[in-house]
């Protein structure tokens, strides 16, 4: 057994939003009171955007209509609030002469912004009577209100349905059915009610919709690319200009075999990421939250190739300092790198953050931002899961040689989405790690990223067919033909082996084995990471046979949110503030 039960409540306290709790309670003298339920209601934008405040523990928060998060509200003054975590925007309540709220005033927000007139409970909407599933209600109000004149409302409020909360796929296929035959012609109602059914695991129903927009427009690429994927007895011939690839995809995607999860283990064994060529270069300083922090940004090398890190020390630190959280970031299309000013680890711990060293790694080619000076680290971004674990795991290293402040008993690896995974695989990879807390992080890349209802090589398979450049199509499959096949496509080369293993060794749901106590957080409604990872890793964490049962790993599906699960805290399972003094 790796760690003991202290360390798991350790890593439970510093995952979870009690400083953000903590702060509401013991808020400081200057800050008005006021009753929470003064505020909770809808508020209706227009027609389709309504915001929906709600009393939520301790919290107040607010959803607009179809958003991936709730805002928290923090209270700056009389009616007048900031969200917590993106404190530019503004509400305003307004009150009539009687001192009720009537209104709702947005700044700071091209989205959301503008004036929202309070409903009454009763008045339900139609955008309100889609998303609770009923259709025919919702139906029957856009008649009402002379919303069905047109197509392009219907299919615009069904599409954001099925965009954002996928669980409820279903809702929008139904709705979408009802209103074909008012529309037979339209092309886009047909494709949306395609996807509709795809998301809701109904692909025989996907197929007429998808027929029918064909013939619409035999142009359609997403139709044609549809209809073949749905009835490959139908199908046409991939396209002269289709990327090509030295091997099969279904091969590439089979289900890795014990051998190659062995080799995987093998390699990770023989790397040296000891630290090397350390070289301490400035120091800066920044206050994020409520702790001011000395910045070391320290280069060191990573297989030869110079990389980049802060090592962020509270100036006025806690009488027990210091433990260590590895704040681990995601990935985009561009490979845009950190900027530190926008690091999450200290928004959540608040006041925590005097007890806490943040380390920050550049991954390889990408950089690393405080104010206006940039720190480039070498190397292939796209090597950006096993490579950027490596990378991490080499950072760690150099901080427990060069930072006295440091307990080593206290090292904790807390990411988000491609940051989630790395923190998984470092912990699996490194004994030092003592736990891991990973929001909306992919567990694998064989089976369990496909989107909007198609499997991943179906994606791929349609991103080589339309030579998807990177952030191009949909769900991951440019992305991943980036990362881990653009050297087979352009020089046939690494072949089939070397690319499995690339991608096994980005898949931390093969080695569970070894994995410290964790606390992982998926979004029932993701539809960047499917809530699938979540019950993969469920299932390879209950049947792991290494002694270590007694290592909790706790995995929570959110209902409601969806990928960016850093703003929406009111879903993250919370423990007792008296546990940081475990």
């Amino acid at each position: 057994m790796r760690i003991a039960l202290v360390v798991i409540v350790w890593l439970t306290a510093i995952a979870t939003p009690n400083a953000l709790v903590a702060q509401k309670k013991n808020k400081s003298p200057d800050r008005p009171d006021y009753d929470p339920m003064d505020y909770v209601g809808r508020y209706a934008l227009n027609d389709d955007l309504l915001l929906d405040v709600r009393k939520d523990g301790q919290l107040l928060t607010l959803l607009p209509s179809f958003w991936r998060t709730a805002q928290i509200l923090d209270s700056i003054g009389e009616d007048l609030f900031v969200s917590l975590l993106h404190r530019k925007i503004r509400f305003a309540f307004r009150r009539n002469d009687d001192g009720q709220i009537v209104e709702l005033e947005v700044t700071g927000h091209k989205e959301i912004g503008g004036k929202a007139r309070r409903l009454a409970p009763s008045a339900l909407m139609p955008v309100e009577l889609l998303l609770a599933g009923e259709h025919r209600q919702a139906m029957q109000g856009l008649v009402e209100s002379g919303g069905l004149d047109t197509p392009e409302r219907v299919t615009n409020l069904a599409f954001k349905l099925i965009r954002n909360y996928p669980s409820r796929a279903r809702f929008g296929a139904l709705f979408l059915d009802e209103l074909a035959p008012r529309f037979p012609d339209d092309l886009d109602l047909h494709l949306a009610a395609g996807l509709a059914w795809m998301q809701a695991g109904d692909r025989d129903s996907a197929l007429p919709a998808f027929r029918r927009a064909a013939e619409i427009d035999p142009d359609d690429s997403l139709a044609r690319r549809a209809v073949r994927h749905l009835d490959p007895g139908g199908a046409t011939p991939p396209p002269d200009s289709a990327w090509q690839l030295p091997f099969a995809l279904q091969e590439l995607f089979r289900p890795p075999r014990p051998e190659e999860i062995a080799r995987v283990r093998e390699d990770w064994n023989r790397r040296d990421l000891a630290p090397a060529g350390v070289q301490h270069v400035a120091t800066h300083e920044i206050t994020l939250a409520s702790t001011r922090y000395e910045v070391r940004i320290v280069s060191h090398l990573v297989h030869g190739r110079r990389h980049y890190g802060a090592i962020m020390v509270p100036e006025e630190k806690a009488s027990a300092c210091c433990s260590v959280v590895m704040d681990l970031h995601g990935i985009d299309d561009r490979y845009s790198g950190i900027d530190l000013a926008k690091l999450r680890v200290p928004r959540i711990l608040r006041e925590d953050g005097a007890g806490t060293i943040v380390v920050v790694p550049s991954y390889r080619g990408e950089s690393l931002r405080i104010g206006d000076v940039i720190y480039s680290s070498e190397g292939d971004p796209r090597n950006g899961w096993d490579g950027a674990t490596d990378d991490a795991i080499a950072l760690l290293s150099v901080v427990l040689v060069g930072t006295p402040e440091v307990n080593p008993d206290q090292i904790c690896a807390y990411g988000k989405s491609r940051g989630a995974t790395v923190a998984l695989l470092m912990g699996i990879r490194d004994e030092r790690v003592d736990c891991v807390v990973a929001w909306a992080g992919p567990a694998e890349w064989f089976g369990n990223m496909g989107t909007f209802g198609w499997n991943l090589q179906e994606q791929v398979e349609w991103a080589l067919w339309e030579r998807w450049p990177p952030g191009k199509g949909w769900g991951s499959a440019s992305q991943f033909v980036d990362w881990f096949l653009r050297d087979a496509i352009k020089h046939g080369q690494p072949g089939l082996t070397a690319t499995r293993h690339r991608i096994l060794a980005s898949s931390p749901l093969y080695f569970v084995e070894t994995v410290p106590a964790a606390d992982l957080h998926y979004g029932i409604d993701d539809r960047s990471v499917p809530v699938s990872n979540a019950e993969a890793l469920r299932e390879a964490v209950a049947t792991r046979t290494l002694g270590v049962t007694s290592v909790q790993v706790t995995t929570a599906l959110c209902h409601g949110s969806r990928h960016a699960l850093s703003s929406d805290v009111r879903h993250i399972e919370s423990v007792p503030a008296s546990a940081l003094a475990s």
